[in-house]
């Protein structure tokens, strides 16, 4: 009992550290109820708070599988101050339960946070400029190598501070600079987009830079990115979008986490774009 009440404890909401260990605990769970006979119960579960009973289910073998077994209480329900939640059983069979909340802020701007893994994101306006470079071809006629001039375009980069102004058809660079405190597998960031931007790419794919490969995905209201392996150390996943509706518009944060570790998370702060139509 010690060890199966272990276990469940370690159950983080539906699963445990990855698929393969939640396979695994499902079968050994499977198999203590078994041989215990607790897939067998008769018994009435109680749930009171600060005294008032709030729910209570009766749970046998017909609905063993079948029962609502969550209950959810309103935190404007809770009010202020200590509260005493309580759970018991009455009858034959064992009660496992765990606890969780979820809450939101609503705070204007939300801060960078982050556990083994924290993100930070940075948007930079491109300007293009053409420059005079020389390269090497080779010439036919006189038989050699010659050097020749030829026009390209490149961007100059200007950091974008908060609330700063962008013209409709500018370019952005997005830059995800990651530093992860460990060695990774299977790590997953998504990036919201900005309303009124939109990426320069029209199709997800491979993308390799900086020494970290991962799989973009284009996706209506944010772009993902997912690596098999993330190793120690500090990287940067980048990409552009180009601004086009007019408008002030909030980003939230970026975000990535370890697909099967869900701890291993971090989040960049929120922005905010301000978007003018063209002169």
């Amino acid at each position: 009992p010690q060890a199966v009440n272990w276990l469940v404890r370690q159950r983080q909401g539906t699963r445990w550290f990855n698929t393969k260990d939640t396979a695994i605990a499902c079968y050994a769970l499977a198999d203590y109820l078994r041989s215990t006979g607790e897939l067998n119960p008769d018994m009435t579960i109680i749930v009171d708070v600060d005294g008032q009973e709030v729910r209570r289910a009766k749970v046998t073998k017909e609905n063993l599988f079948t029962f609502d077994d969550q209950v959810k209480i309103v935190a404007g329900e809770l009010g202020f101050g200590t509260k005493e939640i309580s759970i018991r059983a009455e009858g034959k069979g064992n009660c496992y339960w765990s606890t969780y909340a979820e809450f939101f802020t609503k705070e204007e701007s939300i801060e960078s946070a982050g556990s083994e893994v924290y993100v930070t994101r940075q948007y930079q306006k491109l300007t293009p400029k053409k420059v005079k470079k020389t390269r090497t071809v080779y010439d036919a006629d006189a038989g050699k190598n010659k050097e020749e001039e030829y026009e390209a375009i490149e961007f100059e980069r200007t950091k974008l501070a908060e609330g700063d102004k962008l013209v409709s058809g500018d370019l952005i660079e997005v830059s995800l600079d990651i530093d992860a405190r460990n060695n990774f597998e299977y790590v997953m960031f998504e990036d919201p987009k900005p309303a009124g931007c939109e990426p320069t790419e029209l199709q997800s794919g491979y993308q390799w830079g900086g020494g970290l490969g991962t799989h973009t995905e284009l996706r209506d209201e944010k772009v993902a990115f997912f690596a098999s392996y993330l190793p120690q150390g500090k990287h940067t996943i980048a990409y552009q979008l180009r601004a086009e509706i007019p408008g002030e518009f909030h980003a939230l944060p970026a975000f990535g986490e370890c697909m099967y570790t869900p701890f291993v998370r971090g989040n960049s702060a929120s922005s905010i774009i301000r978007i003018v139509d063209a002169p």
